[in-house]
């Protein structure tokens, strides 16, 4: 009987082995929101979060046993914060279903996990553009960010009646830029101003005690000649004192739907909440170039 050799394996194999480690796309991971002051309207009749403060006032007029005091207001202003609706939708094919491994609880499983992501990314992009609007500012247009120009934005607070624990938060390269000016630093100890963190590529260590977090998300200013950071007080610790806030009114929720004549299912997340300044003087802006 005759017999015949092979070369290759190729007419033997007829199926690939398939990595289930997925590589993650380029996301910005939420540096931003976790510091603001938080508030919810879940299960509330109302769309808009309001956010009461006193007025100051100071001694009006000098009183004598013939002179009466003069009436003076106890007043507030207040700032209200709107929530918005954003959502995503997919449509997986039934078919595409039926021919993957992953299944359709793993695609449902990806598709939350890449919405909270997203959301994510929707949630800080709104945050950090907030950081352009803030009235005090420190740093030189087209200038790399320094040291002394950090210094400057915590002494601002200190000026304005910040209280409490402060956060720092930078573009990546104005991240970059700090570092680059730390390590050339003579004058100042490296472990004054920085602990090193490798496990958190958006954790830039510590600033005058204040945690550095950095974001390629941060708005751009003076017709994106500069990049826009800031400083402020945290939020959860400190939040009498916080210069931003974030409102939501329904956390990420998600819907599916059968789609007979798509033969596929069409599936939607959908989350409410909105962000805002209600403490203006309580934030420092920080600018440096864009380059």
């Amino acid at each position: 009987m005759a017999t015949s050799t092979s070369t290759t394996l190729t007419e033997s194999v007829y199926a690939k082995m398939i990595e289930t480690l997925i590589a993650e796309y380029q996301y910005d991971e939420a540096t931003a929101i976790p510091y603001f002051r938080y508030s919810s309207l879940v299960n509330t009749p109302s769309a808009t979060a309001s956010f009461p403060r006193l007025t100051k006032d100071s001694v009006g007029s000098v009183a004598t046993e013939a002179t009466s005091l003069t009436a003076t207001t106890f007043d507030s202003s207040t700032v209200d914060i709107s929530v918005s609706r954003v959502g995503i939708a997919r449509t997986i094919a039934e078919t595409a279903i039926e021919d993957s491994i992953w299944g359709r609880a793993l695609y449902t499983d990806m598709l939350v996990k890449d919405a909270a992501k997203l959301f994510g990314i929707s949630m800080d992009t709104d945050a950090t553009a907030l950081f352009s609007s803030v009235t005090a500012s420190v740093g030189t247009t087209t200038v790399a960010l320094t040291i002394a120009v950090l210094v400057s934005a915590m002494a601002t607070q200190r000026a304005n009646k910040a209280r409490g624990a402060q956060v720092i938060h930078l573009h990546d390269l104005q991240l970059k830029d700090l570092q680059a000016a730390q390590a050339a630093a003579t004058a100042t100890p490296w472990t004054a101003f920085f602990q090193p963190n490798a496990d958190h590529t958006s954790f830039g260590g510590y600033f005058m005690g204040a945690p550095v977090m950095a974001s390629s998300l941060n708005p751009t200013a003076n017709t994106a000649a500069d990049r826009v950071g800031a400083v402020w007080s945290q939020g959860q610790s400190s939040p009498g004192y916080a210069a931003f806030a974030l409102v939501v009114k329904r956390m990420p929720s998600s819907l599916t739907q059968t789609d007979i004549l798509q033969d596929a299912s069409v599936w939607a997340s959908f989350c409410r909440y909105g962000v805002g300044i209600p403490a203006n003087n309580f934030a420092t802006k920080i600018i440096s170039k864009n380059a």
